[in-house]
């Protein structure tokens, strides 16, 4: 019964059985009320609560060019005034003592700004125990003075005590010239702490009271100890955490984290700047006299020889005569490999070529290139020529890399070539301008060598922010471009467009935990943290590269066409919108797209499938579709158009006053933003084709009293690697149903109902998208509807624990297979879960 069930899911049909419900809205308010909580939502499905559902329907449709079918709609949404900005001036010398904050909002149009400056009554500075620099010392200089010192003849008789304190004394007159010595003015921040003085002040006492020879003492001293430790270290954390919440959570303390955070990694700084420190043996130099000295000292050890004009001619003319340089193959005869391209060349290796090999990542085989008639190869000789000239190549065989580029691991076997005398093998992978290209361009090595190298960067990064401290999520987010997303972007142009989809999920996951770090959210996405992710960036580069190159043949180049409408509704002036609308009663999804199309462009839609359901609390869906609309004749030779006429001004209603195409979506003043991803995924789904996507699926014409959310809960099972579903025992076997709350999301609802089915620990699992969609609207009844989600369990079957009335029903292989291959990427309809507020300009 399960198998029925699963395979009338995965054909798009609606299950016959009856109206199941195992966790109603009485059974959700009775758990919130165990809890303590008042509940939130209505126990029934009363008259009130139908008015307040409301279910909208839109239609992204795009031809075979692209182009998009659009609506102009016609008040601005916009609320509200700009305001300048306040503002607070002061002196150069006042600012260094000055720092502002803007405080809570008191009901104005301004934030209050805070301003302290700081007057005086500076805190007391702790001078340390001066002590010697060894890292700074000139010991060169320390042991030629005390060689000196030692070499002059004492007073005759000497004893023990003079020659110590003269052993003494020139090891301290040589130390004070060539040893610094000093004190840092600061000590540590938290050392001030009154806590932490306290408990080193009675460490101190305890560690006094050893002397007595008290065995007590001895524990106290012990438990003091521990007790300063504690404290020194909770101190300097929340030192810390306060130093991370105020002085780097600022727009201009960026280089600052940066710098931090190189710190921790443990990057260098190639680039040399004034006063930088370096290294001479122990000594660490800062002046850039002492640098100079330590290089003169270093040169002269290595060479004594005094320098002479005309000894130094003719030593570089012996040197420019030994440095000619003679090429391995030719010995300067420029004949042979070293010898200009020649047409002939070509032709030759050409001709030698075997034929009936794989393509290579171009898609191109050596039959391609055999038959390229004689211009195309003068031309491949003199551009070769020409750009061996302008480049003034110096090929060095010693640096060669090779690499073989085929789908057949074959051809990679044994290859090598000589190049300038020198043997170059080929290898799996070659490194190019950072860039790590492996044989077959899917970018799998270059991708997990981001991952190592981007994981710890994360993890320096999750050290800024806590719970209650630390960066504010802009700054997170500014570092997090930077430090993170900069490293994996590296070159991105020149290969993400090309990496695999399972490649990219490497990326992705990376993204996901910075932007768990940014949001501090467990279940954060890129789109939450404010950032792109890695496979929406793969299509950013590709449409970036797409575009220059039309842009560089704009000639050759289609125009991209959309279609828009323009609203009569006096709420929409002057704005653009996809066709869209609510639905009306007794309408089906499909008949209400229809309808809007056919009154908002004049042109008759078919709907093919169902790309989205949007859903906003539990009472408001929009379901975008998509399809084949009618129209004129300029349509009809795109295959977008069989009947219908597209409106004009000349055929305003109070629907809309016209329908345009438009080649710019960007010159247009949008009504909202929130169809530029359906518009997205609507051209997606068609450039891509059929074959990538899910099968073709229109709601199913069900009627439901109820807002209903039906589960495929599926699991793998470890001893055989079999599927299975969760299947509910409550009255009868059937899915797992549960009732949407309308006041609240999708998400809060599946979470509770999850917790319901396994408990308080819930094993892991994400919802991948819609499987079905049941909806057919009666007049005289209510306008439910129930969405099948597929739900896919991370843990094997073996770990994951049920509660009563609850069981896994095992499926065939076959099934199993065609189940979990809705999982791949856009294979089931997407579910988006907005906002409400969001939803109201949507509608």
């Amino acid at each position: 019964m399960a198998e029925e069930m699963v395979q009338k899911l995965l054909d798009g049909q609606a299950l016959d059985t009856e109206e199941f419900c195992d966790f109603s809205l009485e059974d959700q308010n009775e758990a919130t009320a165990a809890k303590g909580v008042a509940p939130s939502s209505p126990s029934t499905f009363t008259p009130e609560l139908k008015k307040n559902i409301c279910y909208v329907v839109a239609a992204a449709i795009v031809n075979d060019k692209g182009e998009v079918l659009m609506i102009q709609e016609a008040k601005s949404y916009r609320s509200g005034g700009q305001t300048a900005p306040d503002a607070a001036f002061c002196s150069p010398s006042l600012a260094r003592r000055t720092k502002w904050s803007i405080g809570p909002d008191l009901g104005s149009d301004h934030l209050p700004m805070l301003l302290e400056i700081r007057t005086g009554g500076a805190p007391p500075k702790m001078i340390r125990k001066t002590r010697w620099s060894f890292k700074k010392a000139d010991w060169l200089a320390f042991q030629e003075e005390c060689e000196a010192a030692f070499a002059e003849a004492g007073p005759e008789h000497e004893s023990d005590q003079e020659l110590a304190t003269r052993f003494h004394q020139a090891l301290e007159e040589a130390s004070v010239r060539h040893i610094p010595r000093g004190a840092r003015n600061q000590p540590r921040p938290w050392a001030l702490d009154p806590e932490l003085k306290e408990a080193v002040d009675a460490r101190r006492a305890a560690r006094r009271d050893l002397r007595s020879g008290d065995r007590s003492a001895k524990e106290r001293w012990v438990e003091a100890k521990r007790r300063a430790a504690s404290v020194e270290r909770r101190v300097s954390q929340r030192q810390f955490r306060e130093y991370v919440s105020t002085t780097l959570n600022k727009h201009q303390s960026l280089g600052r984290v940066h710098k931090t955070l190189k710190m921790w990694e443990g990057a260098s700084d190639d680039q040399h700047r004034a006063a930088e420190s370096m290294e001479d043996g122990d000594r660490t130099l800062v002046s850039d006299r002492d640098k100079a000295n330590a290089f003169n000292r270093t040169y002269a050890t290595v060479s004594k020889q005094v320098r002479d004009r005309k000894v130094d001619r003719d030593t570089k003319t012996r040197l420019k005569a030994s440095n000619v340089k003679t090429c391995h193959e030719c010995w300067g005869r420029k004949s042979g490999y070293c010898s200009p391209f020649s047409e002939e060349e070509p032709t030759r290796q050409i001709s030698q070529a075997q034929l009936k090999k794989s393509p290579g990542p171009d898609d191109l085989c050596n039959e391609h290139i055999k038959h390229l008639g004689p211009r195309a190869r003068e031309l491949a000789a003199n551009t070769l020529v020409k750009w061996a000239r302008r480049s003034k190549m110096e090929v060095a065989g010693q640096k060669t890399q090779l690499l073989v580029l085929s789908q057949n691991p074959r051809d990679a076997v044994d290859c090598h070539i000589h190049v300038a005398g020198q043997l170059a093998e080929g290898g799996p992978e070659l490194k190019l301008l950072g860039v790590t290209l492996d044989r077959t361009l899917s970018f799998g090595p270059y991708c997990r060598s981001l991952r190592r190298r981007v994981r710890p960067r994360a993890a320096q990064l999750r050290r800024l922010t806590g719970r209650s401290w630390g960066l504010q999520e802009q700054q997170l987010r500014a570092v997090a471009n930077g430090y993170v997303r900069g490293a994996i972007e590296h070159a991105a142009a020149a290969w993400l467009p090309a990496v695999s989809k399972s490649n990219i999920e490497i990326l992705e996951r990376e993204m996901h935990a910075v932007a768990r770090i940014v949001t501090g959210c467990i279940h954060s996405a890129p789109h939450h943290a404010g950032t792109l992710c890695s496979s929406f960036r793969a299509e950013m580069v590709a449409l970036q590269v797409t575009l220059d190159h039309v842009l560089e043949h704009q000639r050759d180049a289609p125009e991209p066409v959309i279609i828009c409408t323009d609203s009569l509704s006096a709420s929409c002036a002057g704005q653009w919108y996809l066709p869209a609308g609510r639905m009306e009663a007794g309408e089906t999804i499909a008949e209400a797209a229809r309808r809007e199309v056919l009154e908002e462009t004049g042109l008759e839609l078919e709907p093919t499938t169902l790309l989205m359901v949007e859903t906003a609390g539990g009472a408001w869906y929009r379901f975008v579709v998509t399809g084949t609309v009618t129209g004129e004749s300029w349509a009809k030779q795109h295959r977008l158009v069989t009947g219908g006429r597209l409106k004009t001004p000349a055929d305003a209603d109070p629907e809309s006053l016209q329908a345009q195409w438009v080649a710019d979506l960007s010159a247009y003043e949008l009504r909202a933003r929130d169809i530029e991803p359906l518009v997205e995924l609507a051209r997606a789904y068609h450039a891509r084709g059929a074959a990538a996507w899910h099968p073709e699926r229109l709601p199913a014409a069900r009627a439901h009293r109820r807002l209903l959310l039906r589960l495929v809960v599926c699991v793998r099972k470890r001893a055989n690697n079999r599927v299975s579903v969760l299947m509910s025992e409550k009255t009868s076997l059937h899915l797992p149903t549960c009732e949407i709350s309308p006041p609240r999301s999708i998400h809060s609802t599946l979470k509770k109902y999850m917790t319901e089915m396994f408990g308080a620990d819930l094993p892991p699992h994400r919802p991948a998208g819609v499987l079905s969609v049941e909806y057919s609207h009666q007049p005289d009844q209510p306008a439910g509807l129930c969405l099948t989600l597929l739900v896919p369990v991370r843990k094997p079957l073996e770990e994951v624990h049920l509660i009563d009335k609850y069981q896994w029903c095992e499926l065939n292989r076959e099934l199993g297979h065609a189940l979990l291959d809705r999982l791949g990427k856009n294979q089931l309809v997407s579910l988006n879960v907005i906002s409400a507020r969001a939803s109201e300009s949507m509608a």
